[in-house]
């Protein structure tokens, strides 16, 4: 395990990967700049309530509620609703990489121990 922990060439593969990932979330990120009403509109299957409360979490959390952005489907809503609360790009850069290198990182260790 000590191998995978401090091998350069996983990290960098994992650094990559996550910097791919969260400019990808940029997109999300912009389009949540667009407004509420916009983004309500073309993700009807989303509640409005589920918008309010991503937006509460920023209110009353800044911007940490990124740092779970990498779970499927909570991502999107939160990446989208950073754009919607005015989180900063720098910010919204800083903590979603954050949590696409700890998902990343998870991922190879499962598929260290599993190999």
């Amino acid at each position: 395990m000590i191998d995978v922990l401090t091998d350069p060439e996983i990290w960098l593969v994992i650094l990559a990967i996550s910097a791919l990932g969260s400019l990808a979330r940029l997109a999300n990120f912009y389009a949540g700049q667009q407004g509420k009403e916009k983004i309500e509109a073309v993700y009807t299957r989303i509640k409005p309530e589920t918008w309010e409360n991503a937006l509460g979490y920023y209110r009353r959390l800044g911007s940490l509620p990124l740092l779970v952005s990498s779970i499927p489907l909570i991502g999107t809503v939160l990446t989208i609703g950073a754009g919607m609360a005015g989180i900063g790009r720098n910010s919204f850069l800083l903590w979603v990489m954050i949590s696409k290198v700890i998902r990343n990182w998870i991922l190879v260790l499962i598929i260290w121990w599993l190999l």
